[in-house]
């Protein structure tokens, strides 16, 4: 125990190497952040039923209805579904039929 101007204080045993590498040993390579599946071409202009970690694609659909069956059908119940635009319209070209489109 230690006393700085009349009050006591404790350290706990490591408190001073939280967060840090202790002094003579290695330090721990930070973790790789997982990142999320790509998304495949066949799936771009439909709905995609992804993993409740959001890592994976579990599942795919014309619309969000046929996407979350799908997804159950495959034992994921709690999956997040998102619409992945047309491939034209992930390059930044109009799709077809478009207005400004050719």
């Amino acid at each position: 125990m230690a006393t700085i101007k009349g009050k006591s204080t404790y350290r706990t045993p490591g408190a001073l190497s939280r967060g840090r590498a202790a002094e003579g040993s290695p330090a721990k390579p930070p973790r790789p952040v997982p990142r999320p599946q790509t998304v495949p071409s066949e799936c771009t202009g439909r709905w995609v039923a992804w993993s409740p970690d959001g890592l994976r694609i579990v599942a795919a659909g014309d619309g969000p209805g046929q996407a979350r069956a799908a997804a159950l059908a495959v034992g994921v119940p709690d999956s997040l579904l998102e619409w992945i635009p047309p491939r034209d319209e992930l390059r930044g070209k109009p799709a077809r039929g478009a207005a400004g489109a050719p």
